[in-house]
């Protein structure tokens, strides 16, 4: 190799390295949004329920509503447990 075309391609590397760092620093500087989502509010926590069940809870922060699933092992599917209950009044404290 030459001497003039390692120095030509040091400079097309170092370009090219500038190109992609301003790339990078451009798309990092972009703020990101949700496309179509409104801002929702949940929270999902895992557990057991008795007989051995293993069950995904769902908090909606906004309503103050719970939400308990189950994988029903017989049926191979997804089962509610219970009903949706909320949160408000089931941790009102009681006056005394």
């Amino acid at each position: 190799m030459t001497k003039q075309w390692t120095k030509g391609l040091v400079v097309a590397l170092v370009v090219v390295n500038v190109v992609l760092l301003g790339a990078l620093v451009h798309v990092n500087m972009t703020p990101a949004r949700a496309a179509g989502f409104k801002t929702t509010d949940y929270v999902m926590v895992t557990g057991t329920m008795g007989q051995g069940l293993d069950a995904v809870y769902i908090i909606d922060l906004a309503s103050n509503k719970i939400a308990a699933f189950a994988w029903d092992k017989t049926a191979k599917r997804v089962k509610g447990i219970d009903r949706v209950r909320d949160l408000s009044t089931d941790f009102k404290q009681q006056t005394r």
